[in-house]
C-alpha cells in the first residue's frame, strides 16, 4: 500500500484547492437555483392570493424577485472575475451571504402566508417549503455547512 507525504505548504496547497473547486461548483449551481426560487416565489404568490393581503404578497415577491437577481448578477460578476483560488474567499463569503438572505425571504414566507384555519393552504405551504429544503441538497451540496444554515433559517 503506498503512502503519500505532504509537507504542511503542499498540504495548505491542497485543502485550498480543494475550497476553490467547492466554491466554483457552488457558483455553477446558482443559476439553477435562482430559477426555481422565482418561479416558486410567483407560484406561492398566485396560490396566496384572495387569501392574503395583496400587498402583502406583491411586496413579498418583488423582494424575492430582487434577492434572485441580486444573487444572479453575483454570479456573473464570480464567473467574469473567475478568482484564483488565493482570492475565492470573499466570493465564498457573497454567495454564503445570499443563501441567508434567501433562507429568510422563505422563512418570512412560513409566517406571512399562514393561513389560519386553512388547513389546505397550509399544507401547500408546508410542501413548498419542503420541497425547498430538499431541493436545495443537490445545489447546495458542495458546501455542508452553508446547507445547514440554510436549513436552520
Amino acid at each position: 500500500m503506498a503512502k503519500f507525504a505532504f509537507d504542511a505548504s503542499q498540504e495548505h496547497q491542497l485543502d485550498a484547492t480543494i475550497f476553490g473547486e467547492r466554491v466554483y461548483v457552488l457558483y455553477g449551481n446558482a443559476a439553477l437555483g435562482q430559477a426555481v426560487n422565482i418561479v416558486i416565489a410567483f407560484a406561492i404568490g398566485v396560490l396566496a392570493w384572495g387569501k392574503i393581503d395583496p400587498v402583502l404578497i406583491l411586496s413579498w415577491v418583488g423582494a424575492a424577485l430582487v434577492i434572485a437577481l441580486a444573487r444572479i448578477a453575483l454570479t456573473i460578476a464570480f464567473r467574469r472575475a473567475a478568482p484564483a483560488v488565493e482570492n475565492i474567499r470573499p466570493w465564498y463569503w457573497r454567495f454564503f451571504a445570499g443563501v441567508v438572505v434567501t433562507a429568510l425571504q422563505w422563512g418570512a414566507a412560513g409566517v406571512l402566508f399562514f393561513v389560519p384555519g386553512d388547513p389546505a393552504s397550509q399544507t401547500v405551504l408546508l410542501m413548498i417549503l419542503a420541497g425547498l429544503t430538499a431541493g436545495a441538497v443537490p445545489v447546495l451540496a458542495a458546501a455542508q455547512e452553508i446547507y445547514f444554515a440554510y436549513c436552520a433559517v
